[in-house]
This record gives structure tokens, C-alpha cells and sequence, in this order.
């Protein structure tokens, strides 16, 4: 992924609107590129710390354990998410070969082989 595209996800990050397959690709763009990562500290800075001060009263302000927080909390869901991927394709290719075995059974059955 371009820093570009990069950059102009940012505020979809924000506000958790990326597609599952866009946050894989953010999050793998965000962990190797510094100067991304920079962007997205400071506007996620200005983001929340403007929602905190118009919503909450006693609010915490370590806005940058904040961000590492949400980005180690997207990280967690894009691993599930690749978990989830691998177990789907382990079962349907158990699934297609259950079904090439049976069809192979039949077959001898049908033709006394």
C-alpha cells in the first residue's frame, strides 16, 4: 500500500469504517512505515481529545496509550480474522475431499472395481 492511500484511511481508522480486508492492509502499512504512523498519532490525538473534551467530564488524557491500545486491539481482531480464513479453508477442503473419496467409493461400487 502507497503512504497516500495510507494517509487518506486514517480518519476511517478512526472512526473503525475500514473494511476488514482495508484494515489488514492499513495495519501492515501502519507497523513499517514510520512517518505514517506519526500521522496517525497526531490525528488520532486531535480526534479523540476533541471527542473526550465535548463528551466526557473525567476523562483520561494518555491519548498515546490510547492509540496503541486501539491499534493493539486491531491487531487482535485482523489475526482472528486470518484465523477464521485459514479454518475456513481447511474445512472446505477437508469437505472437498470427503466428497472425492465418497465419489471415488461410489464409482468402485457401481462399476465392481
Amino acid at each position: 500500500m502507497e503512504c497516500n492511500k495510507a494517509l487518506s484511511m486514517i480518519p476511517q481508522y478512526i472512526d473503525q469504517s475500514l473494511s476488514d480486508y482495508e484494515l489488514q492492509k492499513f495495519l501492515e502499512h501502519i507497523d513499517h512505515c514510520p512517518e505514517c504512523y506519526d500521522e496517525l498519532e497526531i490525528a488520532y490525538m486531535m480526534t479523540v481529545a476533541m471527542n473526550r473534551l465535548d463528551h466526557e467530564d473525567n476523562a483520561s488524557y494518555d491519548l498515546s496509550a490510547a492509540m496503541k491500545n486501539s491499534l493493539k486491539q486491531a491487531h487482535e481482531y485482523s489475526g482472528r480474522l486470518t484465523m477464521l480464513k485459514i479454518i475456513r479453508y481447511s474445512v472446505c477442503t477437508l469437505a472437498f475431499y470427503g466428497v472425492l473419496v465418497t465419489l471415488f467409493l461410489q464409482v468402485r461400487m457401481w462399476f465392481g472395481l
